[in-house]
């Protein structure tokens, strides 16, 4: 029985019991075949991702050492690292690497709801997501993996909330996401997305007022961080949000809602309000 986990710290489990892998050459090494989980990594890349800098004289050989050593460090599971021509790969099953079976759960989700079965797809998504134990490869100091293989990593974790978040929105689930979702627009302060399904869910919420102060927060922060401008999604929101609609998203047989100039004008008001003071909304007021 074999697991290796990539989606969080570096783990090995063989048999049910955790393998520790104590070399920080060695966990990177472990990291890089894994990533290329099934398919040859070329020694050069190994050399790359081991001495980002400059590589010692005999770095070749020093590869060889350190393959041969987290052989010996994996037991039995060392088998699984074959020597190829150009290099080494890892060979394992779909289900003995966390990010394959994060991978195909999400997968699977997509079709669900491709077929129109929110509930299945939201479903697997929350099982896609329940993998993941923090930041991946925390524990794997490489510079060469956080700029080449790690932003891919959490790009295809970020894409999986927004779909979750997107489903749960569908299924009628917003009073639950906006402390979620502002959480997640601090961790990525850049990603639109984030920002979007936030003034979403609150539209749902009714708290217009709150996605108004929302987009100009992002606004403001694409324009000093990117010096860009929001997005299409973002815009059509704000408007939504200035006409005081729920956004076309809403879960079926719900009607849009819609306020008059009165209170189209307290809501101007108060998302003023909040921008400049960050205070809250007096939710009794509707």
């Amino acid at each position: 029985m074999l697991d290796f986990g990539i989606l969080g710290p570096l783990r090995v489990v063989v048999d049910g019991e955790i393998r520790p892998i104590g070399p920080r050459k060695h966990r990177i090494l472990l990291a890089s075949l894994l990533l290329r989980a099934n398919r040859p990594v070329h020694v050069e890349e190994l050399i790359d991702r081991l001495w980002p800098e400059s590589p010692p004289a005999g770095a070749r050989r020093t590869v060889q050492t350190y393959v041969m050593r987290l052989r010996r460090e994996l037991g039995a599971a060392g088998r699984l690292i074959e020597t190829r021509s150009e290099g080494y790969a890892i060979r394992l099953d779909r289900d003995q690497l966390d990010l394959d079976r994060f991978v195909e759960l999400a997968a699977s989700a997509g079709r669900h709801r491709a077929a129109d079965n929110l509930a299945a797809a939201r479903t697997g998504l929350r099982q896609a997501l329940a993998l993941w134990r923090g930041a991946p490869l925390s524990d794997v100091p490489s510079t060469a993996l956080a700029r080449t293989d790690i932003p891919h990593l959490v790009e295809l974790r970020c894409r999986a909330v927004a779909q979750r978040v997107e489903l749960d929105l569908l299924l009628g689930s917003a009073g639950d996401l906006v402390d979620e979702l502002r959480s997640l627009v601090v961790e990525h302060p850049l990603r639109e997305r984030f920002w979007a399904l936030l003034m979403r869910a609150l539209c749902h919420e009714g708290r217009h007022a709150e996605a108004l102060a929302t987009y100009h927060e992002a606004d403001h922060l694409l324009g000093e961080e990117l010096g860009a401008v929001p997005g299409q999604e973002l815009r059509r929101l704000h408007a939504d949000a200035l006409a005081g609609t729920i956004p076309a998203t809403q879960p079926a047989g719900q009607p849009r809602s819609e306020v008059g100039p009165e209170r189209l004008r307290r809501l101007l008001t108060e998302a003023l309000h909040i921008v400049v003071s960050g205070a809250q909304p007096d939710a009794r007021k509707g």
